[in-house]
């Protein structure tokens, strides 16, 4: 080695045509710069003095490049009566004193700017200052690649003055370039500091917080899990999807940065997990895999990178990506946008699963589910109670085939909400773990999270707001596995795994929001699946985000993190006992689903024998086997099949023959079939099939309005006839149908059975209904349907029902809807109980004003909290305490509360306390795209804040306050003059700063409760 200056010399000779030639002349960051050589003659010299003489030799030069040793200072402010380069650029005034910098902002935007030559890499800048109060501050940086400012070169920090006392505060920053200019934004409100001095020094990373210890974990019996690596969340970011090579190697990605190949050590070695960049231009992927030696990466557009299917390859076999080729660019984008990517059974295709924020491509090749998708609802529904995915319409969340060089899509499945992952069990059937709505939680539309078995043609069902189909609708799809709330990310299934057999055979899915693996063990059932339950592994914080097996040593890898949160890799493995499959097929079912598939053959082809084939089966006793025939058949010539759907004599194969035509026929072909399910013997149907002809007429009525009367008074006098019925189902049904067709006396029967029930679901689906329903009042019936919404909403307010504010939003909307319909005599005479005073889940903070204690930090928090390990908390005080610092008002937590931020019941699953506390007192560090802001300023200079509900060509629809629904603006497009993210966060500060450190102790102790009385934090 040699050492010149601040230039380090490392001169490797390898001789023409050695492996180690071949890969680091092909290696970028090992390129030799002869030119550099022939400005240092020195090295030349000694290097002709060495008498080394070779034919050809490969000289490599390694430069810092101007990148200094860790803590060398390169650059020192002293502001010794001088404003020492820094210029104000904005809103800032500066004056200059013997030893200090007064620095003035004058606005809600100050900054000020200095040049500065430094190096690339991470610096850590150390600024000493004085002020009082707490202050939002921002370094931007430019670097000699980038010259412009970004939030993407910018690290957002907080800083809290001492008054007349200096503090010191050091930020961390990292650039891919020498940094060329530093930009100082103190404050986002006017302020005063002075400074003392700005230092800038070379530095290595922060270093990484330690992941979650798998010794707290629980476990299934013979398992062990290891922690292999702990993220530096300053460097690496936090890792939310993950792969493997052909070398057993993971590659991961950060959710918001880049790429990293991890080796990890051989099962038993005390080596450590081997960590390296992957330099290539891409990253922010929700979805890797590693297949026909490529490496497909689906970006879920973050900040840099726009959504899409990309491939990286390594083109001249030196073991290092090099070539990076965009093959499908996709439509959306936050956490419903692109995820996951797996390959196919037969090894020749890939699959691609994305939320409903995506937008289908718009040149699909072949649809397996037909192009005939509508929303299909009845009677008017509601928004979702915060108007999240309003105006999102059909086929919302999809899967997609496509071959290896991303040219030709075939949709294969639709109507999720937001599955993250797919993955295929050891047959060849494919499944994923859908999202659910945590805010409809109580309602009669809620639907958990939920595993489904994905065929050809599947149709899930979702749809935005109260639209989304029961499970029991003919013209979709059950699940296989409801799972209840939570939040899903990585799935797999065990096949490759060194595990026993039971386990190999299992769906191992990843819940983000309760830290919890589970495993799924299914039962063949028919041409589809039951399921059973287990929790595989929990744990405090877990917020699991992939998880892959490893043929290489038959392990099972998993990542924790996502959403900034402290991110690990850890290793489960296997050393217990064999156990027995708890899984048994049987010949029926083999046959089953072989029938099955041999009908999805026709799935987005036409064919001559395709309705001869399927036909036979639109009656079957098994409901994926009726679905994939009336899917087959949907895919041929109309003029081939539409006699035949007419005239069908057996009961349950017209019934879906009809629900085929009316999907996929003209107006005309509605009208017709329509009538003649109205034609069908409706009071001799069993329930099962009584529901799926009320699902067929609904969709037909939904469909054309221009059903005669004739056949609507014979639809509504069958359906009278059946209601009340044995089922919820039935009677829901019946409903639904009997008030679109104006029943005079659904309205009293409905009412019979509302004002008897027991369960919320209940309640709520029979307020929706009627509200809207204009036959069949009197005054005793309208007065008893308020009522019952009364009962209702306070059972929300006061713990008795779940759902919390959301619940009572949705009431509150019905009650208004049903007011609407009233004239005004009825509304005098209704007016008691119609504006009766309900108590609110959504209190406006304490019922008594709290005084100043002080301004609290993670710091000093922080080594305070491990004394909740020893119990002895109040759980009453803490409930309180959740009342008194206003949390409730925003945040539902145990099925109670607000709807303005986050359900944070299961957030010590996935946040240690350090990172709990850093979101209350600092909540504007990682703000959600669901519950973002936006800033609008208007031509008139007005700015307006607050969450985007829906934009058209000509307005913007904004909600000011998401805690009152209707209080929301229209605002011109042409009125707009910019529009941009709130980087603060809904959030307010100082929560904590009325309570002392003991009641803050309570109120982690109640959050990591999760609302349980009897935890063991409270003995």
């Amino acid at each position: 080695m040699l050492l010149f200056g601040r230039i380090r010399i490392v001169i490797y000779i390898w001789p023409e045509g050695s492996p180690a030639f071949k890969s680091l002349r092909a290696h970028s960051r090992y390129t030799f710069e002869y030119l550099f050589l022939e400005t240092h003659m020195k090295i030349l010299q000694l290097i002709s003095r060495s008498c080394l003489i070779l034919s050809s030799v490969l000289v490599l030069v390694s430069c810092i490049n101007g990148t200094l040793q860790a803590d060398e200072v390169f650059k020192t402010w002293g502001f010794n009566g001088a404003v020492d380069g820094w210029k104000p650029l904005a809103q800032v005034e500066t004056t200059a004193g013997d030893t200090t910098l007064t620095v003035k902002g004058t606005g809600n935007d100050p900054h000020f700017i200095a040049p500065v030559e430094g190096p690339s890499g991470w610096i850590k800048v150390s600024i000493r200052a004085k002020f009082s109060g707490q202050f939002n501050s921002q370094l931007f940086w430019t670097t000699t690649k980038q010259p412009g400012t970004s939030e993407g070169l910018s690290v957002r920090f907080k800083m809290i003055g001492k008054g007349d006392r200096f503090t010191d505060i050091d930020v961390f920053l990292k650039t891919e370039h020498p940094i060329t200019q530093l930009r100082f934004d103190p404050h986002s409100a006017p302020m005063t500091m002075e400074l003392d001095s700005i230092t800038m020094a070379a530095t290595d990373a922060p270093p990484a917080d330690p992941a979650t210890d798998p010794a707290g974990l629980k476990v299934a019996s013979g398992f062990k899990v290891e922690l292999l690596y702990s993220v530096p969340a300053a460097d690496q970011g936090s890792w939310v999807s993950m792969t493997v090579d052909d070398e057993g190697r993971l590659i991961t990605c950060d959710q918001y940065g880049k790429l990293y190949r991890v080796t990890p050590p051989a099962i038993g070695s005390t080596e450590k997990t081997q960590v390296e960049p992957i330099e290539i231009e891409i990253g922010e992927a929700q979805g890797l895999l590693y297949a026909f030696d490529s490496l497909y990466v689906v970006v879920n557009r973050g900040k840099k990178f726009a959504s899409g299917v990309y491939r990286v390859r390594d083109t001249d076999g030196d073991d290092q990506f090099d070539s990076l080729e965009t093959l499908k660019l996709l439509d959306g984008g936050g956490e419903h946008g692109p995820h996951s990517i797996i390959k196919s059974p037969d090894g020749k295709s890939l699959y691609v699963v994305c939320g409903n924020s995506t937008k289908l491509p718009d040149d699909i090749k072949r649809y397996r589910l037909p192009k005939n998708w509508d929303e299909d609802q009845l009677l008017p529904r509601q928004p979702c109670s915060n108007n999240h995915n309003t105006g999102v319409l059909a086929p919302g969340g999809f899967v997609c085939n496509m071959d290896p060089d991303g040219k030709n899509w075939t949709l294969v499945a639709a109507g999720f909400r937001n599955p993250f992952d797919i993955a295929f069990n050891d047959v060849g059937e494919l499944f994923t773990y859908d999202a659910d709505m945590e805010m409809d939680v109580g309602t009669p539309w809620y639907r958990p999270t939920r595993v489904n078995h994905v065929v050809s043609g599947g149709e899930y069902g979702w749809r935005y707001g109260t639209g989304k189909w029961p499970d029991y609708s003919p013209d979709s799809l059950p699940a296989v596995a409801e799972i209840g709330q939570g939040s899903p990310t990585g799935i797999l299934f065990g096949t490759r795994l060194k595990f026993p057999m039971m386990y190999q055979r299992a769906l191992f899915v990843c819940d983000w929001t309760y830290g919890r693996l589970y495993a799924v063990h299914f039962e063949a059932e028919g041409a589809s699946y039951s399921s059973h339950l287990e929790e595989f592994i929990t744990g405090t914080p877990m917020p699991l985000t992939d998880l892959v097996a490893n043929p290489k040593d038959g392990a099972m890898y998993i990542t924790i993190g996502g959403r900034r949160t402290q991110s690990g890799l850890y290793r489960v493995t296997y050393s217990g006992g064999e156990l027995q499959t708890k899984l048994t097929d049987n010949n029926r079912s083999i046959q089953l689903r072989k029938l099955r598939r041999r009908l999805e053959q026709y799935h987005g082809l036409q064919d001559a024998s395709a309705v001869a084939v399927a036909w036979p089966y639109l009656g079957h006793v098994d409901r994926h086997i009726r679905y994939a025939a009336r899917i087959a058949v949907e895919h041929q010539d109309l003029e081939g099949w539409r006699e035949k759907a007419i005239k069908e004599p057996d009961t349950r194969a017209a019934i879906h023959g009809l629900l085929g035509l009316i999907r996929s026929g003209t107006e005309a072909d509605q009208i017709a079939a329509v009538k003649r399910l109205s034609q069908l013997d409706v009071a001799s149907m069993d329930d099962s099939v009584l529901i799926e002809w009320l699902r067929t007429v609904g969709v037909g009525l939904a469909r054309s309005e221009s059903t005669d009367i004739a056949t609507r008074v014979v639809l509504r006098e069958k359906a009278e006839g059946r209601f009340p019925t044995a089922t919820d189902a039935g009677n829901h049904e019946l409903t639904r149908l009997l008030v679109y067709l104006d029943s005079k006396s659904v309205v009293t029967d409905a009412m019979t059975i509302a004002s008897a029930s027991v369960t919320q679901e209940d309640l709520l689906f029979y307020g929706m209904a009627l509200r809207v329903a204009t036959e069949g009042w009197d005054s005793s019936l309208r007065k008893s349907y308020f009522e019952n919404l009364n009962r209702a909403e306070e059972g929300a307010a006061v713990g008795d029902f779940i759902g919390g504010g959301h619940y009572q939003i949705y009431i509150q909307n019905m009650r208004k809807d049903a007011v609407a319909l009233l004239n005004d005599k009825s509304k005098t005479a209704l007016d008691a109980v119609i504006n009766a005073e309900i108590a609110s889940a959504i209190p406006g903070g304490s019922p008594t004003p709290r005084k100043f204690i002080k301004n609290w930090t993670v710091d000093e928090l922080i080594p305070h909290v491990a004394s909740l390990e020893n119990g002895g908390r109040s759980f009453d005080a803490g409930k309180q305490l959740f009342r008194n610092a206003a949390c409730i008002q925003c945040h539902r937590f145990a099925n109670r509360g607000g709807i303005l931020g986050p359900d944070i019941t299961g957030s010590a699953k996935r946040y240690s306390m350090a990172v709990m506390l850093r979101e209350i007192i600092d909540p504007s560090i990682q703000v959600s795209d669901q519950f973002e802001n936006h800033v609008i300023i208007t031509d008139e200079g007005k700015v307006l804040e607050g969450r985007i509900l829906s934009e058209s060509d000509n307005t913007v629809t904004l909600a000011v306050d998401p805690r009152q629904p209707e209080s929301i603006l229209q605002i011109p497009t042409v009125s707009i003059e910019a529009k941009k993210v709130s980087r603060t966060s809904l959030m307010p500060k100082g929560l904590l700063n009325t309570l002392t450190r003991e009641e803050i102790l309570d109120l982690l102790a109640y959050i990591l409760s999760a609302g349980d009385s009897e935890h063991e934090v409270f003995k």
